[in-house]
């Protein structure tokens, strides 16, 4: 649904160009197991239609509510799908995995989040930046196939575009309110440079992103907005330095930090029943390895069992973080918190994706297996991550009680 149109610079990546639905060959349909709110006029336009069968009539009045479903509620004009038994939506047909709506009446009669997903758009100040979300599989096929994939490049020129109803927008309101957000294609581009260099690995991109979040938002909490684009300017000088990188080398990990952090994340997040089960798993062999130094050798070890699973693809890790950056819309995935505080939502976010990955590897030894499975608990999280607003406000307040809001924290986490 269209609702504005205005000439926007657009940035774009080649997976978002390359992406094609694979249909009933989508190993998770986005029509299972996730959460979907209707408008009431989305549902008005599709009971109310002289298309519309009595099978879909009778399901439309089942299946629609006010209430809370899956911790969520929509919010006032909206309805959620009640979802069925086995966690899918109703007007899932399980017989070829495709939907009865479109089937029997036409992709028009969808609700716009059904027909936008998994577009992702952000618009501010002239600039349209165009992504899909990492949460579909086809999508972390195009990421995980080569490093370029996920590259952010510029068209040229600007363009009549027409925006949707879901294109993320900061309002002249907002704006005022948090005069940061006037720079946020700025401090987009600089993030976006630092966890994209190829001089280092993604973890120390990250680390330094950190840094350098970390020093933007003392001029933030300051008000001294203005100067940001100069702050900018002197940080890449700094980021880019070698001596910099070369600075972070000595930094321990500490898994202890790492992996209590990913767990409050995951309960914050409520994830799939599969998820949870998977990193107990983990948890569980761990536990077994004794206490305390014992348990962390073991994670270690882990860890590089997890890097020799995806050495055939070293950029792997490095895409998907850069994903995980993109659909969580940071510099600011909640405009309440500062530049550092939303970035550090990314770094734990990145730490859970390679905790992914490393019980993946305990539990899954052969290569397509792991491979397979990785790609499918990655998709799951990112659902939460980066679709889902509720985990903000606990992870933050996590980090804050525990005095870990800095970058030096963010460091240990990470490493």
């Amino acid at each position: 649904m269209c609702v504005a149109m205005g000439k926007y610079i657009i940035k774009t990546s080649d997976y978002v160009r390359d992406f094609r639905c694979i249909g009933t060959a989508c190993p998770q349909s986005c029509c299972e197991k996730w959460q979907i709110i209707w408008s009431d006029s989305e549902i008005e336009r599709l009971v109310g239609s002289a298309e519309c069968t009595e099978q879909i009539r009778q399901i439309a009045q089942e299946c629609f509510w006010q209430g809370e479903d899956g911790g969520k509620k929509a919010p006032d004009g909206y309805k959620t799908i009640k979802l069925d038994e086995n966690g899918d939506c109703p007007f899932h047909d399980k017989s070829d995995r495709l939907c009865i709506i479109q089937k029997q009446m036409g992709a028009q009669y969808l609700s716009s989040v059904c027909t936008v997903f998994p577009n992702i758009e952000y618009a501010n100040n002239g600039v349209l930046f165009k992504a899909r979300s990492i949460s579909c599989p086809a999508v972390f096929d195009l990421i995980a196939k080569s490093e370029s994939a996920a590259d952010v490049y510029t068209l040229q020129g600007s363009r009549d575009v027409e925006l949707s109803r879901d294109c993320v927008r900061d309002t002249v309101s907002q704006v005022k309110e948090k005069p940061m957000l006037a720079f946020r294609n700025d401090i987009f581009d600089f993030f976006y440079d630092i966890l994209s260099s190829g001089k280092r690995d993604y973890k120390t991109s990250v680390i330094l992103g950190a840094l350098a979040a970390s020093k933007l938002s003392e001029f933030e909490q300051r008000g001294e907005y203005n100067r940001i684009p100069q702050v900018i300017g002197a940080l890449k000088g700094q980021i880019s330095s070698p001596a910099t990188a070369a600075s972070l080398s000595g930094i321990k990990p500490n898994y202890a930090v790492k992996l209590d952090a990913v767990a409050m994340l995951f309960q914050a997040l409520s994830l799939t029943n599969d998820i949870v089960a998977l990193t107990e798993d983990l948890r569980d062999k761990l536990r077994k390895k004794s206490q305390n130094e014992q348990e962390l050798e073991a994670y270690r070890d882990m860890v590089c069992d997890f890097e020799n699973m995806v050495s055939d693809k070293p950029f792997l890790m490095k895409n998907i973080c850069r994903m995980l950056f993109y659909n969580m819309g940071i510099p600011f995935k909640d405009k309440r918190y500062t530049v550092f505080q939303n970035y550090a939502l990314f770094v734990i976010a990145a730490c859970a994706a390679e905790y992914l990955g490393v019980a993946t590897a305990a539990k899954h030894t052969e290569k397509a297996d792991f491979d397979a499975a990785f790609k499918r608990n990655v998709c799951a999280a990112a659902r939460c991550l980066c679709h889902r607003e509720a985990f903000v406000e606990p992870v933050i307040k996590y980090l804050t009680e525990r005095n870990m809001l800095s970058a030096a924290h963010l460091a240990l986490i990470i490493k």
